[in-house]
């Protein structure tokens, strides 16, 4: 199973590389950084285009049952919801890369499993609410990962606090948005 987490703090890891070696190579890293990210949004943006090109041509040929399904099933499609509906609790490869790189005990494992377990059904209803619009959504998981954020903390010590903090860092600017 390849790691999760951010790929160049890895590769930086598996080489074994000095201070002095990361700071000639981080560069390059930024730059790559940067393009990758810039692929990702063109493609999204492209896939996004594409997939409400067919949405339109196909529903006039539908009949006005078949135009609501359509509608229900566009809106529970993937890349539907919020841009950060993906980043709810962490699945099981998730939560061992989490575990690991926060270096979690047993006592602290179990109590932010529960954490995450007890906010899976706020997470599910805040996406399915389809009264809420896109951009109520993303305020709303929003507000739900920085109250979340707020009970696991304190579980932390501090470097395992920093080490929290740098993740949401990259989350958040994985998303495109500042952490508050």
């Amino acid at each position: 199973m390849p790691p999760t987490g951010d790929p160049f703090d890895h590769l930086s890891s598996a080489l074994k590389l000095t201070d002095e070696e990361k700071a000639k190579v981080q560069p390059l890293l930024d730059e790559t950084k940067a393009q990758l990210k810039a692929i990702h949004e063109e493609a999204a943006a492209k896939t996004k285009a594409l997939l409400e090109k067919a949405h339109d041509q196909l529903k006039p040929l539908l009949t006005p049952e078949q135009q609501q399904k359509l509608e229900q099933f566009k809106q529970h499609a993937p890349g539907a919801s919020a841009p950060n509906a993906h980043a709810s609790a962490p699945s099981e490869p998730n939560r061992e890369a989490f575990t690991k790189h926060l270096d979690l005990n047993a006592d602290q494992q179990a109590k932010i499993k529960a954490i995450m377990e007890e906010t899976r059904p706020q997470i599910q209803e805040i996406m399915g609410n389809q009264s809420l619009s896109r951009e109520d959504k993303a305020a709303k998981m929003k507000e739900f990962h920085e109250a979340t954020s707020a009970k696991i903390k304190p579980l932390l010590n501090p470097e395992q606090q920093k080490k929290w903090d740098e993740m949401m860092t990259r989350r958040q600017s994985a998303i495109g948005r500042p952490q508050a």
